[in-house]
């Protein structure tokens, strides 16, 4: 399971690495993980489009566009975006500082600290799995990492978000996004819009009927709206059926 794996590679990546180290590279293991979401949910594309999305200038080669843009697609929740701008934040202030720089320091500490996750959002580390029926096995004990330690409680966000971004990443497998169909005729756009004129006007007529029910007063104001979108509704469908005529009977120039 791929959330097991980046467990036991997020372990090793903190278990002897420098600060620097272990705060650059997690980071980017999540940006990878992002990235591979972000593949499967879009549309489906050729090498080249998808080098020329999350290569060099492209809209998705930074770790900060692809939070954005996850977000934006409610691929991630509003939580997971702030978390993720909290790793990338600390990633950068380890990047950015020549030499020294560690979780001690003031501002990476308290950047640290915000990103504390809930203990009851927390998993087990290990989870003992029974051997047979009739093994009783203890249930797991959640630990959660010490508030006054900044680089355990880094630690924990990224292994939390990681588990987090799997599951989004199941969702996005299941959900993928799929291209569109071209349209094939010259009132096809047309139609999709005359679908929202419809809709507001059954809306303006059931509000009207509503309010008549009640013994509501119908201010002119409000028969008015109503009238003008029973004019452009019509209007619109007229043109659309013209149009469609036109074609149909080869009225070209």
């Amino acid at each position: 399971m791929k959330m097991i794996e980046d467990q036991k590679i997020l372990e090793e990546e903190f278990k002897g690495d420098s600060d620097r180290a272990a705060a650059i590279v997690s980071a980017s293991y999540l940006d990878e993980i992002l990235r591979e979401i972000l593949l499967e949910y879009l549309v489906e594309g050729t090498n080249k489009d998808d080098k020329e999305l999350f290569s060099g200038n492209g809209p998705l080669s930074t770790f900060s566009s692809r939070i954005n843009l996850s977000y934006r697609f409610g691929i991630i929740s509003e939580n997971e975006r702030k978390m993720l701008h909290g790793i990338r934040g600390i990633r950068n202030e380890f990047a950015h500082k020549l030499a020294g720089a560690s979780f001690t320091d003031e501002s990476i500490r308290q950047r640290s600290l915000n990103l504390s996750v809930p203990r009851e959002m927390l998993m087990p580390n290990d989870i003992p799995i029974p051997r047979s029926h009739d093994e009783k096995v203890p249930l797991p004990t959640i630990k959660k990492a010490d508030e006054s330690d900044p680089r355990a409680i880094y630690q924990e966000a990224v292994t939390h978000v990681a588990l987090l971004l799997r599951g989004r990443q199941a969702y996005c497998t299941q959900n993928k996004l799929k291209g569109v169909e071209n349209y094939s005729k010259a009132t096809d756009p047309g139609r999709e819009i005359q679908k929202i004129h419809e809709a507001l006007l059954e809306r303006y007529e059931s509000l009207l009927d509503k309010a008549k029910k009640l013994g509501a007063a119908v201010g002119p104001e409000d028969v008015e709206a109503q009238r003008q979108q029973d004019i452009l509704c019509r209007a619109n469908k007229y043109c659309l059926d013209q149009a469609d005529r036109a074609h149909s009977e080869k009225r070209y120039a």
